[in-house]
């Protein structure tokens, strides 16, 4: 799902949720890519459903 995103596009984390399966584990897995640095967020927020991340090697 994170390696199917465009390089340099991004996509909701409620979007890749909903396209994971929809429950609150691909949620967690999703915030474990962000502090492991594989993803981030394209604008400076707190981190919400809403925010946009991309991958960091983009």
């Amino acid at each position: 799902m994170v390696a199917d995103l465009p390089d340099g596009g991004g996509k909701s984390l409620r979007d890749l949720t909903l396209d994971a399966g929809a429950d609150a584990q691909v949620y967690r897995a999703l915030l474990h890519l962000m502090r492991k640095g594989e993803l981030r967020c394209i604008a400076h927020e707190i981190i919400n459903p809403q925010s946009i991340v991309i991958r960091t090697d983009c």
